[in-house]
């Protein structure tokens, strides 16, 4: 069977083309962030974690500009667990029994989330305690 030039060059693609394939790769995200919620605790209490600094923001009433680097650092901190979930979902699929160096890519994607959480609790507790700091 010949290839043509054209397919050959072509990346293969699992979804479909145009408005569709749009809709189809957004369900996708959709069903990725929903299964963050339903099966990881750490996903969920970050979220909490979130919901009740807002609380708090807006009854410190911090700047507007306090109020998009806090929104960008829970973003930060929700694709970091949403990428670390992905990291040891692809561990766990390619060697599911314990092992060494698995561990540390585990360990290693965990304390990539570590690293945005400590920052995101920084920023939060200094725009709480210091208003207007920005």
């Amino acid at each position: 069977m010949a290839i043509d030039q054209q397919t050959a060059t072509r990346p293969p693609s699992w979804r479909s083309p145009g408005v569709r394939g749009d809709v189809e790769a957004a369900l996708n995200a959709f069903r990725g962030l929903l299964r963050m919620i339903r099966t990881q605790h750490a996903f969920r209490l970050q979220m909490l974690v979130s919901a009740l600094y807002a609380v708090l923001a807006r009854y410190r009433n911090v700047s507007a500009a306090e109020w998009v680097v806090s929104v960008l650092a829970v973003a930060a901190v929700l694709a970091a667990e949403t990428i670390n979930t992905a990291i040891e979902s692809v561990c766990d699929f390619i060697h599911a029994e314990h092992h060494e160096e698995i561990g540390i890519i585990k360990d290693l994607a965990a304390g990539a989330v570590l690293i945005f959480v400590l920052a995101a609790l920084s920023l939060g507790s200094a725009f709480l305690i210091w208003p207007q700091l920005i």
